[in-house]
């Protein structure tokens, strides 16, 4: 994102906030890039994660199937009805 206008100079002051490439014959070979990151959420220890990949114009392979991921997990969220936490 840059304003437009006749110097010639655009300063960035934005970019994208997610940019993902789809092959659409074979869904498990898609790669995804977050600039602010796994979470999202700035409040997050993974806010920032995948900042430099994206600034080094690098992509992660998206996980799609259970077993892909299950390679790779380091947690688990549990999810009751009627707790609190």
């Amino acid at each position: 994102m840059f304003d437009l206008d006749t110097t010639g100079y655009f300063e960035v002051k934005g970019g994208p906030a997610l940019r993902k490439i789809t092959e659409l014959g074979e869904l498990f070979n898609g790669e995804t890039a977050s600039p602010t990151g796994q979470s999202g959420n700035v409040m997050s220890d993974f806010y920032s994660d995948q900042a430099e990949m994206v600034a080094n114009g690098g992509f992660r392979k998206m996980l799609i199937r259970r077993e892909d991921i299950e390679k790779v997990v380091t947690g688990k969220l549990v999810l009751k009805p009627g707790t609190s936490i």
